[in-house]
């Protein structure tokens, strides 16, 4: 069990980050297309 927990945890903790940065990197990309919609030049 010790080999499945040091196993399960990093790879948790990377998806985890992994999924944060991509809802970071999709928000900003729809973010910045709003912006320049927005921008009269």
């Amino acid at each position: 069990t010790d080999f499945l927990i040091t196993l399960a945890v990093p790879s948790a903790v990377a998806l985890v980050l992994f999924l944060i940065l991509a809802y970071i990197m999709c928000c900003r990309r729809e973010g910045v297309e709003k912006r320049n919609m927005q921008t009269p030049e």
